[in-house]
């Protein structure tokens, strides 16, 4: 019984340390709509590893500001036609002051970043601030951080893209995909040490609490320590979840481990001690008896019993 429960919780801590390799390492393009045309057609081959971030977004987004420029808009109103000039002149000044944001959050791939945690916006980003203010920038990125351009939903930014002059599949060409920083911040040191710690004495002190639940042992210390060290891996794992799925996928498997963990040494700590308390119930017995006194009396007397 012990192992059944053990065993399987033991290779799925393995599991979810060294996690799963997939498709994503090959999204490497700059954009989703063009890919790497840009680069290619000013050197005539594709961006390298070692390519500079700066200078493969810029010229991107070159490439994206002269090809919207050029575009046909005679259908186009003329409110429109302004509108739309307008915000690739907000462009191009995005374009040369070259603060773009970075992707700290996705080590495995490019990856669109709407406002990144240094406050550096995406280039749509800075075309919505610029014409309509930076709190509506930052209450789409509280919602579609790392959202496609064609995946972004709201009355608001849907208001916005009408009034552009601008189509929402020419706003994707503009969302360039950030490369990861070469150091994609670790999980906190102290939280992957707390972790490993608690893993390994909450485990020991499940198989034992389990262990002494089935052979009744007596003793309320090795629960007392279970509940205790369980219900702070708890805390720990729920204090420590991201607010995001998608974001530092080890930190958030860190954390279901950690809650996973904690909640199965409450819970085998909780059985122990109720299998402690039922085993004292029924070894101590009181009775009440009569007996009988000289000269017919009878009297009644309180029995103690223990099983042993």
């Amino acid at each position: 019984m012990i192992n059944k429960i053990l065993l399987p919780l033991i290779l799925s801590y393995g599991l979810l340390l060294t996690g799963d390799k997939n498709h994503e390492t090959n999204y490497n393009s700059v954009n989703e709509v063009l890919g790497d045309i840009s680069f290619i057609q000013k050197f005539g081959v594709e961006p390298e590893a070692t390519t500079k971030e700066k200078l493969r977004l810029t010229i991107h987004l070159e490439y994206v500001e002269y090809k919207l420029r050029s575009a046909d808009v005679t259908h186009l109103s003329t409110y429109l036609k302004t509108k739309r000039l307008q915000l690739l002149d907000y462009l191009k000044e995005y374009i040369e002051a070259e603060s773009y944001p970075m992707n700290y959050h996705f080590p495995e791939r490019r990856q669109s970043v709407f406002i990144d945690k240094n406050g550096n916006i995406c280039a749509v980003g800075y075309l919505v601030e610029r014409s309509v203010g930076r709190p509506i920038a930052e209450e789409i990125n509280s919602k579609h951080k790392f959202s496609s351009i064609f995946d972004i939903e709201g009355s608001e930014f849907e208001q916005w893209v009408t009034e552009s002059g601008l189509t929402k599949k020419e706003l994707a060409m503009i969302q360039p995909a950030y490369q990861p920083p070469p150091n994609p911040e670790p999980v906190d040191k102290a939280y992957d040490v707390s972790t490993s710690i608690l893993v390994g004495m909450n485990t020991t002190l499940s198989f034992i609490n389990a262990s002494r639940a089935v052979k009744g042992a007596e003793s309320k210390k090795f629960p007392i320590v279970g509940l205790i060290s369980g219900t702070g891996q708890l805390v720990l794992g729920i204090v420590n979840y991201p607010e995001n799925n998608s974001v530092n996928k080890r930190e958030r498997k860190l954390s279901l481990l950690n809650i996973g963990f904690g909640t199965l040494t409450i819970a085998l700590s909780s059985y122990n001690l109720f299998k402690i308390k039922e085993s004292r119930e029924k070894s101590y017995a009181v009775r009440l008896k009569s007996f009988s006194l000289p000269q017919n009396n009878s009297g009644i007397g309180i029995g103690f019993s223990k099983s042993f």
